[in-house]
């Protein structure tokens, strides 16, 4: 995996950086099927960011959870240049209650935060996280216990529903956040907003399908 610190040399001005890794398919166990969309999932979120000078750190895809572990261990270890003031983690994949789908199992969240927690990482506590996760079925009170200071985290779907409308395409929050991100002027808060209301109206308005929480 690529490290940081080589990013960090060749995008010393960036506005911050974006970790972005996704996962196909999950454990045997789980009897889920492929969600082989969320490449263009990465690869949407990659183009978009890239185009708003961040840097980016892509992961490779279907990783086993102890890598994914400490790749984020690693990411949080280290100094960050002076002009980055945002690092955003991004997860595509099969997801529920309190962790993401990994193909040998699964990875908390708090696997994810805590590793840029203020106690694990005090050199980048002025810096925003914002983890992003466009994944099914995660828990409100999960996502509420894996929130840190000066942190969002973002997710589109409740216990027992889908954030993928088809697997070979991108989740739903995807879809609308990226080109929000890309054209909007408006401030990251009004652009979660308006995101939350075009899931609502493809939905059709069901509230559990198209709850994002920050």
């Amino acid at each position: 995996m690529e490290d940081c610190r080589d990013i960090f040399k060749q995008f010393p001005k960036a506005l911050g950086l974006i970790v972005l890794f996704a996962c196909s398919v999950a454990a045997s166990s789980r009897k889920l099927p492929p969600v082989p969309g969320v490449v263009k999932g990465v690869d949407k979120m990659e183009d978009t960011f890239r185009s708003l000078g961040y840097a980016v750190l892509r992961l490779p895809i279907n990783l086993a959870s102890w890598q994914y572990r400490a790749a984020m261990k690693a990411v949080a270890s280290v100094s960050f240049p002076e002009s980055y003031r945002h690092i955003f983690v991004y997860f595509t994949g099969h997801g529920g209650d309190d962790s993401i789908d990994t193909p040998d199992g699964n990875l908390k969240l708090v696997d994810i935060t805590n590793p840029f927690s203020p106690m694990e990482a005090p050199h980048l506590e002025c810096l925003t996280k914002i983890f992003i996760f466009d994944t099914c079925s995660l828990s409100r009170d999960s996502i509420l216990r894996s929130i840190l200071p000066h942190s969002v985290l973002l997710f589109p779907a409740h216990p027992g529903y889908s954030a993928f409308a088809r697997t070979d395409d991108c989740g739903l929050l995807t879809q609308h956040l990226a080109p929000a991100l890309r054209t909007s002027s408006k401030s990251f808060g009004d652009i979660v907003v308006d995101v939350t209301d075009a899931i609502a109206k493809e939905m059709k308005g069901d509230p559990q399908r198209c709850n994002l929480v920050s």
